[in-house]
């Protein structure tokens, strides 16, 4: 008969409380952390693209894209505006509080080297998080407004086809599987001290 394991138990109650706990500060305090991401959609996209993106704004848990582009004249306006349009960073960042509930559900020899843990993965998962809301931005250039950027960019092709896989990579895989990645390599001794308790769970009974 399969005995439990305590470690694994104690280890999965604590990822249980602290996964609430961490979105509700994810979400709380989502313009902090977005800020780096709307900074560096800024200086990517405004540099890169200066014919098409004017700037990428922040509105509380949303980034704008300000573009160049015309917006169709609405009857009786005296000026055609510009076209705009919101994309939601946070769809790419729910692997903040799941690193977070991790690290914070396991050992660690000091506090202070959990906070390091903590405090290097959060930083480390930023770019990943850029990742998906940058091709975000280039799958709505690329396919939304294609027909209104294609006299300024050159988004077909296989061009369209990165774009598209980069867009995929960025919603479906990074979010998940960068988070545990990073965790697993700063806690290889955790993982070895449960070992032999998940191998007997996993075990066919004699």
């Amino acid at each position: 008969m399969m005995l439990p394991n305590q470690p694994v138990h104690r280890f999965l109650i604590k990822v249980l409380f602290w996964m609430p706990v961490c979105f509700l500060l994810w979400y709380w305090l989502a313009e902090v952390w977005l800020h780096p991401v709307q900074w560096a959609m800024n200086g990517l996209f405004v540099n890169l693209l200066p014919s098409v993106v004017s700037g990428v704004e922040g509105h509380d848990r949303l980034l704008e894209i300000v573009t160049r582009l015309n917006a169709p004249r609405s009857p009786g306006s005296a000026a055609a505006g510009v076209i705009t349009y919101e994309i939601r960073p946070l769809v790419y960042a729910y692997s903040l509080p799941l690193y977070a509930a991790l690290t914070l559900a396991a050992p660690a020899a000091t506090k202070g080297i959990k906070a390091l843990y903590l405090g290097a993965g959060l930083l480390v998962l930023l770019p990943f998080i850029a990742w998906g809301t940058g091709f975000d931005i280039l799958k709505h250039l690329a396919f939304t407004l294609g027909a209104e950027t294609a006299p300024y960019l050159d988004l077909t092709g296989i061009k369209r086809e990165l774009i598209g896989w980069g867009y995929q990579f960025g919603y479906l895989i990074l979010p998940g599987v960068v988070p545990l990645a990073i965790w697993i390599a700063l806690h290889r001794q955790f993982l070895q001290e449960l070992a032999p308790g998940l191998k007997q769970r996993v075990a066919p009974e004699q």
